[in-house]
């Protein structure tokens, strides 16, 4: 990654108890304002372990379990027991779904406003890089292409409020940039049923 993402610039000095340090990487982490530089110092000087843990520790606690299911997903054990795996992925579904409606959000609002945004907008509006921001996605969006984002709300029955609410829009992908064809008006108000 060439640039700290703004999630690790946490202050340093409050991760330094739990990081469990010998006295060449406290050394090393002298001075440092904040994680990110702290992570950088440490990989110069070749300490990976010690820069995976503090960013472990930096990171946020949803994503550090999501960065942690990514390890575990890029060193696969052929021998992992089958409650493992299921622990896995339940560990991280939570995180996916939120990823992609904070994904949906950022493409539905730009659509919108006709915007064209570029992968590393996306990235910094939803603090991933870009090898994150593919990692779920295997598909190339290409002139022609055209995708449908339905994000949804739904608030229980018995609730205050109990229903759903889901905007709809179709976006064409063009040689540009992507353009919003939904032609329904937003809102709630346009949307009641019953």
């Amino acid at each position: 990654m060439s640039h700290a993402l703004p999630k690790l610039a946490v202050p340093l000095a409050p991760l330094l108890p739990r990081l469990e340090l010998d006295g060449q990487a406290s050394e090393i982490l002298a001075g440092k304002p904040d994680a990110a530089a702290g992570i950088a110092a440490l990989s110069a000087a070749s300490r990976f372990p010690e820069a995976v843990r503090l960013a472990a520790h930096a990171l946020p606690k949803r994503e550090a379990v999501w960065w942690a299911c990514m390890c575990a997903r890029a060193v696969p054990d052929p021998n992992l027991p089958e409650a493992d795996l299921k622990a896995l992925a339940a560990a991280e579904a939570p995180e996916r779904f939120a990823r992609l409606v904070t994904l949906a959000t950022v493409l539905i609002s730009a659509g919108r406003r006709r915007d064209t945004l570029l992968v590393s907008d996306v990235c910094d509006q939803i603090q991933v890089s870009p090898t994150e921001l593919r990692e779920d996605i295997d598909t190339v969006l290409e002139p022609g292409h055209v995708v449908s984002m339905e994000p949804m709300l739904t608030i229980p029955e018995g609730m205050p409020g109990a229903g759903g609410y889901r905007e709809h829009d179709i976006l064409v992908i063009g040689e540009d940039g992507a353009e919003d064809i939904t032609r329904y008006p937003y809102g709630p108000g346009f949307n009641l049923v019953g």
